[in-house]
């Protein structure tokens, strides 16, 4: 009896993640950091997340980025704007709701976004923290993956003359592997 109830939690694992989800899917980005030191010398660091459509249909997705303390972080609601940015989305916008702020978008067949946190406007306030990606086929596809991401943490010390530096670390999003 027990190795039947072994050998059906065996066949369940194997069987059931593979084809469950699909048609959407997450990862976890972590090691997020920024702060902007001084918007006068232009000494700071940031975190960005690459997003890269693999399939051949349009995707729709949610971004919501948590602090150091696990609080979700708010922002003012443009892709432009704000201490949270992101481009090259066929569609981008910034939610709000209670205890809630995502970042909802799509991204068109085989494209490439980003998405990143800045600071630009909380000089002097550290962050770190992760976020949270998931996607979902729109119209009913089924695909089994959708993204890959990656991410990178940059700093830069553009004009403070006696220190000039800079450089950048690798995110590593779901081990490299499309989700």
């Amino acid at each position: 009896m027990r190795k039947l109830i072994l050998l059906t939690i065996m066949i369940l694992t194997l069987t059931i993640p593979s084809g469950a989800y699909a048609g959407q899917g997450q990862a976890f980005m972590p090691g997020m950091m920024a702060y902007n030191y001084s918007p006068t010398i232009y000494k700071w660091r940031l975190s960005e997340g690459l997003l890269h459509n693999i399939t051949d249909h349009t995707l729709s997705g949610e971004i919501v980025v948590f602090g150091m303390s696990g609080n979700i972080v708010h922002d003012d609601n443009s892709p432009s704007t704000g201490d949270i940015k992101g481009g090259g989305f066929a569609t981008y916008s910034e939610s709000t709701g209670t205890g809630s702020y995502t970042i909802n978008f799509t991204i068109a067949p085989r494209a490439t976004a980003w998405f990143g946190v800045f600071m630009d406007n909380t000089p002097d306030v550290d962050f770190m923290g992760h976020a949270v990606i998931r996607w979902k086929n729109l119209e009913g596809d089924d695909d089994a993956y959708g993204l890959i991401a990656t991410g990178i943490n940059n700093f830069t010390n553009k004009y403070e003359a006696s220190k000039p530096m800079a450089f950048e670390r690798g995110i590593t999003i779901n081990g490299g592997m499309p989700f």
